[in-house]
């Protein structure tokens, strides 16, 4: 009996601060759900804006064949070799943490401003159909063969060289599986429509024709990625491309004078992340501006360090992910305004709720004061009642409800 009246109603024993709290025990329960609600559904819209940004971001950088990062120099069969690892690896730095794929690849001729005239194609004045011949290192992951065969390395230089066609070039030049045809030597024209002729090789490229023999045809998976629209000349089309063996640049001699190996970075759109784009902007800017021979090859290494001569880095990466600021921006605004009238709708009902409590206990300020409450009790019936609101919120977010 002693202990119970010592104890008192189980009443008594909350603290004075939330016996009064208790008496409005069902407005601070709806107004911390509805906090909770509110806080929820916007961290929802906020994620679903960022990702719809982010999806238009990534459809708009695959879709664009610029979005590449190029190191290219002089072939060499041997300085190609060793020089593999060093490129991948300052193409690894530039993109960073940002998927990529890098291809392996060799060219003819080694500008890429010009091609090969194809023997006999100019006529009536007219310019020569111009041919790039490409090896690629998954030429198989880039092209669909469609009729014969992938081309294989010949038996020297006697013999002439298979390579396989654009089934629609194929087609405009009258050729199919088993023909013969040449480049270079004689275009019967002036050139202007390929520009064969021009820049470095182009005069040897002219002087000496090379025989060709169509081992098969073939469709490009996309032919609108880079591997396809940066190697096929100023004046080319993206189906102007011949691909040929390996080992074929190495046999003929017209070809190895004048060829370029090229490594062909491309970010993998599908896992890029927006807080991405900024730091891959400046580190391709960076390779861009700087000597791309030290970079590869090492600080103190002079340009191609004696493995690869004529080292370049060229993208327009940096532009690309420049365009994307605009687009992001509009998707970003377009998706935030919803969010924006249900903040402020939540914020309203919280206002409202804090008014009619106010009004309920003004009452009971005035009371207590009357019986020598100070602030610091009626500052603190306000923080209790503040913190059964916005608490429960918290918590929320702090255990993953958000």
């Amino acid at each position: 009996m002693t202990a119970t009246v010592a104890g008192g109603p189980p009443g008594r024993r909350l603290p004075p601060l939330l016996r009064q709290s208790a008496h409005h025990g069902l407005v601070l329960a709806a107004a911390a759900l509805a906090l909770l609600l509110a806080v929820t559904v916007l961290a929802a819209l906020v994620a679903v804006a960022e990702q719809a940004a982010e999806a238009g971001a990534r459809e708009r950088l695959a879709a664009d064949p610029d979005a590449a990062v190029r190191i290219s120099g002089a072939y060499d069969p041997e300085g190609v070799a060793r020089a593999d690892g060093p490129v991948r690896g300052a193409l690894a730095r530039t993109y960073g943490e940002v998927p990529h794929r890098t291809t392996r690849l060799v060219r003819a001729p080694a500008a890429r401003e010009t091609q090969l005239p194809v023997a006999g194609s100019g006529v009536g004045g007219r310019g020569a159909v111009g041919l790039s011949l490409l090896w690629a290192q998954d030429a198989g992951r880039q092209a669909r063969l469609t009729e014969g065969a992938w081309p294989r390395a010949g038996h020297g230089s006697g013999g002439p060289v298979e390579v396989a066609l654009d089934e629609g070039y194929a087609a405009r030049l009258g050729l199919t599986t088993g023909d013969d045809f040449a480049v270079g030597g004689d275009d019967g024209g002036d050139g202007s429509g390929s520009g064969a002729g021009s820049g470095d090789g182009g005069a040897d490229g002219g002087a000496e024709p090379l025989g060709l023999r169509v081992s098969g045809l073939y469709s490009p998976r996309d032919p609108d990625t880079p591997l396809w629209q940066d190697l096929t000349g100023t004046f080319g089309t993206p189906d102007s491309v011949g691909l040929v063996a390996r080992r074929a640049f190495a046999e003929h001699p017209v070809l190895v004078r004048d060829a370029a190996a090229v490594w062909l970075a491309v970010p993998d759109a599908r896992r890029l992340r927006l807080g991405q784009v900024g730091r891959l902007r400046e580190r391709a800017a960076a390779l861009a501006a700087r000597d791309a021979g030290r970079v590869v090859f090492g600080r103190g290494a002079p340009a191609g360090a004696g493995v690869l001569a004529g080292v370049e880095a060229d993208t327009d990466l940096p532009y690309v992910l420049r365009q994307l600021d605009v687009p992001v921006a509009v998707a970003r605004a377009g998706a935030y305004l919803p969010v924006a009238l249900l903040a402020s709708l939540a914020l309203g009902a919280l206002l409202l709720t804090a008014r009619q409590l106010a009004q309920h206990r003004a009452v009971e300020h005035v009371l207590l004061g009357s019986r020598g409450a100070g602030p610091v009790r009626l500052v603190g019936g306000a923080a209790a009642q503040w913190a059964a609101v916005a608490l429960p919120a918290k918590a929320g977010r702090s255990h993953g409800v958000l």
